[in-house]
């Protein structure tokens, strides 16, 4: 990494976290589903191809799941533009001045709905059968025995 690249990310790093912005004329909150060129869910559920401006591109990962403001684009495929990433200070922000999307769930309800989801999905764990801790233990018992000798 240039050094003259090291304060245009700080700058862009300051701009993304700091700023609180509101949603202008034609500019609309979506939810996103990837990185870079990806689709992104609007407010009514529909899916839109978005581009990455490239002040933003390379200097932060955009995750599945976190919301950002779009400026539209006339353009039959891509429908819009990342204006910025919205983190958790930007969305109460935006929810104080009523222009957050209803169908989109707020900070509060995002994180009930997170702390009600199990951290590893039941098909993950092992299975509890009394059976397989017998065979379990006698097998230890007879791997742990031929060691020792």
């Amino acid at each position: 990494m240039y050094p003259s690249s090291i304060p245009r990310r700080k700058k862009v790093e300051r701009e993304l976290f700091d700023t609180l912005y509101s949603v202008g004329s034609g500019e609309f909150i979506c939810k996103s589903q990837g990185n870079y060129l990806f689709t992104a869910e609007d407010e009514r559920g529909e899916q839109l191809l978005l581009s990455i401006p490239d002040r933003l591109r390379n200097a932060f990962y955009f995750s599945s799941g976190d919301y950002v403001l779009c400026t539209p684009l006339e353009n039959k495929k891509v429908r819009g533009e990342i204006r910025t990433v919205l983190y958790e200070k930007q969305i109460a922000h935006l929810i104080g001045l009523n222009s957050w999307p209803k169908n989109f769930p707020t900070n509060s309800s995002r994180k009930i709905q997170n702390q009600n989801e199990p951290y590893l999905s039941e098909d993950m764990l092992p299975t509890s059968d009394s059976s397989y801790d017998e065979a379990d233990s006698d097998s230890i018992k007879e791997v742990s025995g031929s060691n020792s000798s």
